[in-house]
């Protein structure tokens, strides 16, 4: 036994000092033969939060200046008559917000607002009438039931029954004496029902009467206080005309009626067309930005005002659908005179932005149970499963959470072997729409 322990130990001081004689290359052999090098690596990426923006591409053209209605005051009520247009300011003019556009003539108004409201008093007095009426009838109503009472108890009192002193016809008449009292007190008592049913239906009738008139005063209140149009906006005046009316002074328009128009000199119009595909996301108020063709030194931006509520086929041809979006540009002063009705443009609507992202490949997300995983390399170089969740995506890109700055992920699955395959040709290819993209700062 202790020679078998003599001759372990031999060897392993020979083991030690051939290790301390030829340490470096001797274990880097030993190593490299027991583990040899892995001809499979596994690809990476180290997480960053970037920017992330999703914008929809689509192309249109030029329209026209920005311009913004002006209608004559329309009142809550229902007016019946017109305004008269005392002023006009010239057609063409530039005008800073604030100014005043039109003035309208205040008599017909002052004459209808002072017939409304004699009409309202002459209401007030019919009610007052109507009330001390109603009070009358129902004070005469309860003097005539009190003496058909009177009468009724008198009559019952007198009713004949002795036989032997009365005869049957008085017998009789007293009954129906007493009876016919008796009716009349029930005649007179739905009487006043009737009476106080009337009173309360002319009570109501006179009051909506009351109250239309006092809608029209109203009306009439609000035209006056809005007699003076002022411009919401700096621009140039632009007058509505057509064929069967002429916008001047003297003229008479009808409240709601669309009068002029204010063309801002800041900002263009335009019209694009987008994708039925690439419609999600879009809608009022989005930030545009524009390319034109015809001006390539420049970059504009701007800003969705209407999406249309239906899709269109723009050309017979082409099967596809359109949503026709207004857009409106910001425009400096000097680069006006260069835009043009008609001029073709680039826009890309932003219809989503996260300051810090974590965008990673599809190929990096592995689906489990129902789950979404990433693996996450941890210090000892191996990888531990990490379940994460979709916020976007959008081609070959996934937007994450549940994970943080810094981590090391693995773009594919590192403990399975990469396998190629080829793609199955006769199967239907899947149309790319080019819906959106992906930018990261």
């Amino acid at each position: 036994m202790i020679k078998k322990l003599l001759i372990t130990a031999v060897v392993l001081a020979a083991l030690a000092a051939a290790g301390y004689l030829f340490g470096g290359p001797v274990s880097r052999r030993i190593s490299a033969w027991l583990h040899p090098a892995n001809d499979d690596p596994v690809p990476t990426l180290s997480l960053q939060p970037r920017e992330y923006r999703v914008v929809v591409s689509a192309q249109g053209a030029l329209t026209g200046l920005d311009t913004v209605p002006i209608n004559t005051p329309s009142p809550r009520s229902r007016s019946r008559w017109s305004l008269k247009i005392a002023w006009l300011v010239p057609e063409g003019t530039l005008l800073p917000a604030g100014s005043t556009l039109v003035r309208f003539d205040r008599s017909e108004a002052a004459l209808a607002l002072e017939q409304n409201r004699n009409t309202v008093t002459s209401y007030d007095h019919r009610l007052d009438k109507n009330s001390q009426d109603a009070r009358t009838d129902t004070r005469l109503v309860e003097l005539d039931q009190t003496g058909a009472d009177q009468e009724y108890e008198f009559a019952r009192r007198q009713i004949r029954k002795d036989e032997d002193i009365f005869s049957r016809w008085e017998i009789q008449e007293s009954i129906m004496n007493a009876a016919l009292a008796q009716y009349r007190k029930g005649v007179l008592a739905r009487k006043g029902e009737l009476r106080g049913t009337l009173n309360q239906a002319d009570q109501k009738i006179l009051g909506i009467e009351r109250g239309r008139a006092q809608a029209e005063v109203q009306s009439a209140e609000e035209i006056l206080s809005s007699l003076e149009i002022q411009a919401p906006v700096p621009g140039v005046v632009i007058y509505r005309e057509s064929w069967f009316h002429r916008l001047e002074v003297g003229g008479e328009v009808w409240p709601g009626q669309p009068l002029m128009d204010i063309a801002s000199l800041s900002s263009f119009k335009g019209k694009i067309q987008v994708a039925e595909a690439s419609i999600a996301g879009v809608k009022e108020g989005a930030p545009v930005g524009i390319r034109i063709a015809s001006l390539s030194d420049q970059d504009f931006t701007g800003r969705v005002v209407k999406v249309a509520r239906v899709a269109e086929q723009i050309v017979d041809e082409d099967p596809r659908k359109y949503f026709e979006c207004e857009i409106a540009l910001d425009v400096p002063p000097d680069v006006l005179p260069r835009l043009k009705p008609g001029l073709r443009l680039t826009a890309e609507i932003e219809t989503a932005r996260q300051a810090g992202a974590f965008v990673v490949p599809k190929c990096a997300v592995i689906k489990k149970d129902n789950r979404f995983l990433v693996y996450v390399r941890d210090a000892r170089n191996g990888y531990r499963e990490r379940p994460v969740t979709i916020v976007d995506s959008d081609h070959g890109f996934f937007v994450l959470d549940g994970v943080r700055g810094g981590d090391v992920i693995a773009l594919r699955h590192p403990y399975e072997k990469q396998q190629l395959h080829l793609p199955d040709f006769n199967a239907a290819s899947t149309m790319t729409t080019g819906r959106r993209f992906i930018v990261i700062g």
